[in-house]
C-alpha cells in the first residue's frame, strides 16, 4: 500500500487523478481483509485491514476535483463496512473510534445535503447509511433513509405513478430533514469532543460555496421541481416513461447498474438494522429488475424509446435483491434468475469478453447483441464485468449472515 496523499482528487472519468484509484483499491482491500479475518480467524488479516484504515484516517483530509463528492461516496460506502466488521470481530482493535472521527470530519460533511440525482444521489445515500451505522450516528443514518425512500420513487418509474414519474423533490426543505432536526437527533450520543459533521458541512460545503461546481445538480434539480417536470432530469423523456425503467436507462445501462447497486446496498444495511425498506418498494424494484434483466437478455425497448440504449459493461447487481425478494419474500423473478444462472454463477467474478472485439463480436442472429463464448448467452453488453470495482464489493457476501452490525 502506497502512502496516500492528504488531498485526494480526480476529474471526470478519472482524468488527472491523484490517489483516487488507490483509495478505491484500499477500501476494497480493507473490506476483503476483514472478511478473510472473519472466516479464517487469522489476525494477520485483521491487522492488514486495520492498518489500511488507520493509514488513510491519519493522512487523508479532503477530496477535491470534479469528482469531489463522488470520491467520498464511493469509498465512503466500503471503508465503513470494513471498519464495522473489524470492530465487531476483533476485540483487540483499539483505534476504531479514530476511524469514526475520520468519517465524521472528512466524509459526512461533503455528503450532507448534497443535491444530486440518479446514480450520484444513490451513491451518496449508500455512503451516509454505511457511515451512520458504523459511527452509531442516528442523524446520518436518518438522512440516508429519508433520501432513499423519497429518491427511489423519483428514479424508478411504475405506470401506477401516473403518466409521469414523481418529481425529484427529496432534497427540498419540505422533504429533507433540517439541520436543526438532525442536530437534535444526534445530541444525546454525539461525542462531546467532536465537531458535528452538520456544522462542518454548513461551514465548508454549503450550497452557496458549491453552487455551480460540477456534479452538484442544484440548477436542473431546481428547474425540475419548480416546473413540476421530471423530464428535466430524465434521459429520453417522455419516451422513456416506461414501466420498470429508470431515469438513466437511456444514458447507459452501466450507470443504471451502479445506481441500483447503491440502492440495494442501503436497503440491506437498513435491513440489518431492523428497518425494512424492501417491502414498501417491492413492486417498483422487482419490476425494474425484471425489465432491466430482459434488456440485458436481448429484449428490445418499446417503440416509445427513441433515444439509443448504450449497453456498457454488465455487472452483477442482482444477488442482494434476488436473495431478499425471491428467496425471502417468494416473488417470482424469472428474468433475474436467468441472468444469475446463465451469466453470473458461471462467470464467478471473471471478466468475460465477446467472442471477438468491436463489431465482429455481435451475434449474427441478432446484431443488437454481443455473442459471448459458451456457456454464456448473447447479451446486450460490451462485456461481463468482473467483481473488481468498489461497487461490487458488497455483492459476493452480504453481512446478513455475519455476526456484525
Amino acid at each position: 500500500m502506497k502512502q496516500p496523499p492528504a488531498v485526494i482528487s480526480s476529474g471526470i472519468s478519472g482524468r488527472g487523478a491523484v490517489g483516487a484509484f488507490e483509495e478505491m483499491d484500499a477500501a476494497n482491500a480493507a473490506y476483503a481483509q476483514a472478511l478473510m479475518f472473519f472466516f479464517t480467524g487469522d489476525k494477520t488479516f485483521a491487522r492488514n485491514g486495520e492498518k489500511i484504515l488507520e493509514t488513510y484516517a491519519a493522512t487523508v483530509t479532503s477530496h477535491e476535483g470534479q469528482a469531489w463528492y463522488l470520491l467520498v461516496s464511493w469509498t465512503g460506502a466500503i471503508f465503513p463496512m470494513a471498519a464495522d466488521l473489524l470492530h465487531a470481530t476483533d476485540p483487540d482493535w483499539k483505534n476504531d473510534r479514530v476511524i469514526a472521527k475520520w468519517f465524521n470530519d472528512v466524509f459526512l460533511p461533503p455528503l450532507h445535503n448534497r443535491i444530486a440525482f440518479g446514480n450520484r444521489e444513490l451513491a451518496v445515500i449508500n455512503a451516509m447509511g454505511a457511515i451512520g451505522v458504523y459511527n452509531e450516528d442516528p442523524a446520518a443514518f436518518y438522512e440516508a433513509l429519508n433520501h432513499w425512500v423519497n429518491c427511489v420513487p423519483a428514479y424508478y418509474y411504475l405506470t401506477d405513478d401516473g403518466p409521469a414519474p414523481k418529481v425529484p423533490d427529496y432534497w427540498t426543505p419540505e422533504v429533507t430533514p433540517s439541520d436543526e432536526f438532525l442536530t437534535t437527533l444526534d445530541a444525546p450520543t454525539f461525542p462531546k469532543d467532536w465537531t458535528s459533521w452538520i456544522a462542518q458541512s454548513r461551514e465548508n460545503f454549503s450550497v452557496d460555496k458549491r453552487r455551480g461546481k460540477l456534479g452538484d445538480d442544484i440548477t436542473y434539480m431546481t428547474k425540475s421541481v419548480n416546473a413540476k417536470d421530471p423530464g428535466i432530469v430524465w434521459t429520453g423523456a417522455p419516451g422513456t416513461y416506461v414501466n420498470g425503467y429508470c431515469a438513466e436507462n437511456s444514458r447507459d445501462l452501466g450507470h443504471v447498474e451502479v445506481a441500483f447497486d447503491s440502492a440495494m446496498n442501503l436497503a440491506e444495511i437498513a435491513w440489518n438494522q431492523g428497518i425494512d425498506v424492501y417491502t414498501p418498494a417491492a413492486k417498483r424494484l422487482t419490476t425494474f429488475m425484471e425489465v432491466f434483466a430482459s434488456l440485458r437478455l436481448g429484449e428490445p425497448p418499446p417503440a416509445s424509446v427513441t433515444t439509443p440504449l448504450h449497453p456498457m459493461a454488465m455487472g452483477d447487481i442482482y444477488e442482494i435483491p434476488y436473495n431478499h425478494y425471491h428467496n425471502l419474500m417468494g416473488i417470482d423473478l424469472p428474468n433475474t434468475q436467468k441472468i444469475l444462472e446463465t451469466v453470473f454463477i458461471p462467470a464467478a467474478g471473471a471478466r468475460i469478453d465477446p467472442v471477438a472485439p468491436g463489431d465482429a463480436g455481435h451475434d449474427p442472429a441478432n446484431p443488437r447483441l454481443y455473442k459471448f463464448p459458451a456457456p454464456y448467452p448473447s447479451l446486450f453488453a460490451f462485456h461481463i464485468a468482473g467483481d473488481d470495482v468498489w461497487l461490487a464489493a458488497f455483492q459476493p457476501l452480504t453481512h446478513r449472515d455475519l455476526n456484525a452490525h
